[in-house]
């Protein structure tokens, strides 16, 4: 579904080129649900029970994973599904932060104005979203499972992503201001708003850095499948997470 919403918001891309290697690189960006369809693609071959990830809404991982077939659960990175370590419990589901946290408040941005500015930036997405007509209607987010603040989210972040390396760069944050300057209520904190979003300090916003500091709550896509057999010719990419998790506890 998350790859639909993609293709419908480029379509109406804010400055969209139309090249074919922004198309290709959007087919890339959904690891998760690529992940977790080549997996339950193979369910119907021989071999040994699979892990198949859970990802959310949006086409990344969820963060807590389990393999239910052993009992063992894990928190994982949402962009990569990489394990945490040390995370691993047997019989239930980890304790996992829902979203990484900001070690200081929005300067020159303080509550409760950044509660405020929040609550009408979310609501400006969704008017943009909604006024875009690229597709992304009700039946969309039915379809999706997404509320409509997760979709209008999202839907900003890839069209902000000019070159769908699933990153916000220092050049991309420009277009963010530009898209909020001339509406009073968001100027002020949305000045300040991308290098808060950037917790990691690396210049570059994720998806999951996004959401949270836009403070959207966001729903999961699907429950865990247990596969009960396996091709003899798995294509599943990467290493099974299983064997650190193991590893590590």
């Amino acid at each position: 579904m998350f790859a639909v919403l993609v293709q419908g918001i480029m379509r109406n891309s804010f400055a969209s080129d139309g090249s074919d290697s922004d198309s290709r690189r959007e087919d890339e960006a959904n690891d998760c649900l690529t992940d977790r369809q080549a997996v339950l693609d193979e369910q119907k071959a021989g071999g040994p029970a699979l892990y198949v990830p859970e990802c959310t809404g949006d086409g990344r991982y969820a963060r807590a994973q389990c393999y239910r077939s052993t009992g063992y659960c894990w928190c994982v990175h949402q962009d990569t599904g990489k394990p945490i370590p040390g995370s691993s419990v047997k019989d239930r589901r980890p304790d996992c932060d829902a979203a990484p946290q900001h070690a200081s408040p929005m300067r020159g941005c303080p509550e409760p104005m950044k509660s405020a500015f929040l609550h009408d930036l979310r609501s400006f997405f969704v008017s943009k979203m909604t006024s875009s007509g690229n597709g992304t209607g009700p039946g969309d987010m039915v379809k999706w499972g997404a509320s409509q603040e997760e979709q209008a989210a999202t839907w900003t972040y890839v069209m902000l992503d000019k070159d769908k390396d699933k990153a916000l760069e220092r050049r991309e944050w420009k277009a963010f201001h530009q898209l909020i300057n001339n509406v009073e209520s968001l100027r002020r904190c949305g000045r300040k708003l991308p290098r808060y979003c950037d917790v990691n300090h690396d210049t570059k916003i994720s998806i999951t850095e996004w959401m949270a500091c836009l403070e959207v709550t966001q729903a999961s896509q699907g429950q865990t499948t247990e596969v009960t057999k396996a091709p003899s010719n798995p294509r599943r990419k990467g290493p099974n997470p299983l064997e650190s998790i193991l590893k590590a506890d």
